[in-house]
This record gives C-alpha cells, structure tokens and sequence, in this order.
C-alpha cells in the first residue's frame, strides 16, 4: 500500500472538512460524547476528538452498518419481484482520523470481501470511502 505523507494547518484541515460537507459527503470522526469517544458524523472540525487515544469501535464500522436494505421485494398476485438495492445510491464518505493501524485494516478487509467471489456491495461502498489518517500522539498502557 503507497501512502503519502503530508502534514496542513488547523485552518485549511477546517475549511477541508467543510468542503467534504458541503459536496454532500457523509464526514465520519472521532467525536466526543461524555466520556467516550466513537466515529460519528461531523459537520465542523471542532466536532472532531484528536485528543482521543482509542475510539469505542473501528472506523470499519462505515463500511458495515448495524441496519441496511438489501434488498427489497413486492408480491402481487401469486408472484415475488425481487429488487436489489441501488449502490449507486450510497453516500460518498470520507473517514477522518482514523489512526494508521485502523487504515491499514482496511487493505485486509478488501483481501477477504474479495478474494474468491467479490462482495458487491461492500466493493461499492469501499469505492465510494477516502480515509484520512492522523498520527498517533500518544498511546496508552496497551
């Protein structure tokens, strides 16, 4: 995997993530909520924890949502219509601060979703995802 290191102000990072929403696309960081810190969507940097040394759940999760539509189906008159989901209709996301160990994860779950036989909708949406890594500033006693 090619990475590239670059490094940007504070100033210009915020008017970046404004850019990411106002182009429609779903933003997803580190964000505080009491004492905990989970990736949820953001709107502004200031919503964004950098402070944070590990988040509730992987930032995989944007890639794998606890509810979605599949499929759908309509019966009428003794017949079912199956419909698949429109994966044109996912949202472009950008995962924002996710650590490097947590982006490099990512090159693994590609290599399992499509291996033998690809997983469509996971090959969307992964098509369709930007990370954006942040170094690690501290670590804790694990």
């Amino acid at each position: 995997m090619e990475t590239d290191k670059r490094s940007i102000e504070r100033e210009a990072l915020a008017k970046l993530v404004s850019q990411w929403v106002s182009q429609g696309k779903r933003v997803l960081a580190p964000k505080q909520s009491g004492d905990k810190v989970d990736f949820a969507c953001v709107t502004t940097l200031n919503e964004v924890s950098f402070g944070h040394v590990q988040t509730v759940q992987s930032p995989k999760a944007a890639l794998f949502p606890r509810v979605e539509e599949l499929f759908s189906f309509r019966s009428a008159e003794g017949r079912v219509e199956i419909s698949e989901r429109d994966l044109g209709a996912l949202p472009e996301t950008v995962v924002f601060g996710l650590r490097p160990c947590d982006a490099a994860a990512f090159s693994a779950l590609k290599a399992i979703f499509n291996w033998d036989s690809p997983d469509s909708l996971f090959s969307a949406r992964m098509a369709g995802t930007t990370l954006v890594s942040v170094a690690c500033s501290r670590a804790d006693e694990y």
